[in-house]
């Protein structure tokens, strides 16, 4: 048996399913049940056609029910059929109206999730690059330092665009809001999905990332990565002739750490002496 609703199966609903098989069982025929808009539904009553016998009965104020049974070619239902079935209508529009509205409260209920999914995710991201914002960055990072270590190390990382105001005087500010979307994307390209990536301000970003070796060589590829990456997706987003660099500040540490605001700031001196170490070489 079908059952309809707005034109949508309520096949799942098991109120609806016994109650048109109950209604079937009366007539001694096949049952359909459908709901349609009180003002196009006409009015109330039996209605016969070829090959089918209807009765139209109120759900609500907005909706009416439509019942048909599938009778044989010019035939009508009993008047015993016809009796069963009445006596069952007032019933039937009572669960009609009760599976619209477990509808309606479906859909607020999906609505008011997604809103709240959105919200979340507006207060915890950047809304240019789609990165965690500078608090959420640093209260991940911060739980990270302090968990135990299963295998190697781990780092924070600091990242600032070289001469960003230039590519913003240079190419304008659009241009400058690809070149931050560009180093974004080559900082997630070069972690793991799991591993925290932020803006945490104008041109500044941070990684926090786990299972890393402690060499100092595993710095310079690191770094050399992301130039690369980062030289790609300018490229592309901005054009050839715009300049893309980095400086980075690594900290590293093997063992969980408890002072956040000590590791933060060992990384922002790497970062401090990278930005000065590139500036001597540009000279």
């Amino acid at each position: 048996m079908t059952m309809l609703l707005n034109s949508l199966s309520l096949d799942g609903d098991a109120e609806i399913r016994d109650l048109c098989s109950a209604l079937g069982s009366c007539a001694g025929v096949p049952a359909r049940l459908r709901l349609l808009p009180a003002l196009s539904a006409g009015q109330t009553g039996w209605r016969n056609g070829a090959a089918a016998s209807r009765v139209i009965f109120p759900v609500d104020t907005d909706w009416m029910g439509e019942l048909t049974f599938d009778t044989p070619e010019e035939a009508e239902l009993s008047e015993a059929g016809r009796r069963a079935v009445q006596a069952l209508l007032p019933l039937a529009g009572s669960l009609l109206s009760a599976a619209q509205e477990r509808r309606r409260l479906k859909a607020s209920l999906d609505w008011l999730r997604d809103h709240n999914m959105a919200l979340r995710r507006r207060t915890r991201h950047d809304p240019l690059t789609g990165l965690l914002n500078g608090r959420s960055f640093h209260a991940m990072a911060r739980l990270m330092s302090r968990q135990p270590l299963r295998k190697r190390a781990s780092a924070l990382m600091l990242i600032d665009a070289d001469e960003f105001k230039g590519v913003n005087d240079r190419f304008g500010h659009p241009a400058g809001d690809r070149y931050l979307k560009a180093l974004a994307r080559s900082l997630r390209d070069l972690c793991r999905p799991e591993d925290p990536v932020g803006r945490i301000g104008g041109d500044e970003f941070a990684l926090f990332l786990h299972d890393v070796p402690a060499d100092r060589d595993w710095h310079a590829v690191m770094t050399d990565r992301l130039r690369a990456r980062l030289r790609h997706e300018v490229h592309l987003a901005v054009g050839p002739d715009c300049p893309a660099s980095v400086s980075v500040g690594i900290a590293v540490f093997e063992t969980p750490r408890g002072d956040y605001a000590a590791l933060l700031k060992e990384a922002d001196t790497a970062l401090y002496a990278a930005k000065a170490e590139r500036q001597r070489a540009a000279k």
